[in-house]
């Protein structure tokens, strides 16, 4: 993975220049699965043809080898710092709308699927990949309705995360998809390991009767009595014995993975996005072969060429 030729590729209000044509001194791209929206930061030349760029314009930006650039980010500009001797300029994923947008609306017998479509359908989806039914479920304007699609995944064990053009993407954590493979002494640069002790968490019980009084009583509450096993929650959303036991499922798979964590630095991978699994090959006294990407951090500069830095947890 040695790269011979790393540049940025750069557009802004449609306007495409290489980072040499830019005069870019640095650029820096973070993506993320932990509830926060993808971010840019770019420093260029105080003279560059960027320089006059205004904030709310549209952006992407590409990286990787001179004749093979991938593109790893799009959103708008949410700052442009000016001083005598660069620019910066900053920018959020368009993902970054929906923690602006507040409704409130109620939605009932639908699939989580159709409930984050419909929240989200001012935005570009890229995947939406959840079936699971909800008998009822409510937003209102003290929350975001980005903050309502956090809740949701969580709910059922789901990545809320933007594609490389900024759009929602909303699927089940997967461990067996896109794997990536680093070996040690060619793309990995430096590493870290680590292993947490974690809390068992709490069952979930459902909040309604359905599966016991049948489908059509779910508005029934099932009261303190009903599956009041030690240690259990009643998340007001969860109406139904699946409902239930998919967060259940939810809670335990994010536990066993938090257990592990590793961080590494590689050699520009544009390629891996959060929630690919990264096989780490020959490195010594890696606990596991295997890890999933909950965060990273792309840069390129003059000093260290084209790095990235992964933040990762168990792909148990």
């Amino acid at each position: 993975m040695i790269r011979r030729h790393p540049i940025a590729k750069l557009t802004v209000d449609g306007r495409s220049l290489t980072s040499a044509e830019a005069a870019v001194g640095f650029a820096e791209v973070r993506l993320t699965l932990g509830g926060g929206h993808d971010s840019a930061r770019i420093g260029i030349w105080s003279a560059s043809k960027l320089a006059g760029s205004a904030t709310a314009a549209r952006a992407s930006i590409g990286l990787g080898d001179k004749d093979d650039v991938k593109d790893v980010w799009a959103g708008a500009l949410t700052l442009v710092q000016s001083s005598d001797q660069r620019v910066v300029l900053e920018g959020l994923s368009h993902t970054s709308s929906l923690s602006r947008q507040r409704l409130t609306k109620t939605f009932q017998e639908q699939s989580v699927e159709d409930i984050v479509r419909d929240l989200a359908g001012h935005v570009d989806i890229d995947e939406v990949d959840a079936s699971l039914q909800l008998p009822w479920y409510a937003v209102d304007t003290r929350r975001s309705v980005w903050s309502h699609l956090l809740d949701l995944a969580r709910l059922i064990g789901a990545d809320v995360a933007s594609s490389a053009s900024g759009a929602v993407r909303f699927v089940p954590v997967r461990t067996t998809a896109d794997i990536h493979t680093l070996r040690h002494g060619a793309d990995i640069i430096r590493w870290t390991f680590g292993e947490l002790t974690t809390i068992d968490p709490l069952e979930v019980r459902p909040y309604g009767a359905a599966s016991e009084a049948g489908e059509q009583q779910w508005h029934w509450l099932l009261g303190d009595t009903g599956q009041s096993g030690s240690g259990a929650t009643v998340p007001g959303a969860v109406r139904t014995k699946d409902a239930a036991e998919q967060s259940t499922q939810a809670r335990t798979g994010r536990a066993t993975r938090q257990s592990h964590r590793a961080t590494v630095l590689a050699v520009g991978a544009p390629d891996i996005r959060p929630g690919d699994v990264v096989k780490l090959s020959d490195v010594p006294g890696a606990p596991a072969e295997q890890y999933r990407v909950t965060s990273l951090a792309h840069r390129l500069d003059g000093r260290r060429g084209f790095t990235t830095t992964l933040h990762m947890e168990g792909a148990a």
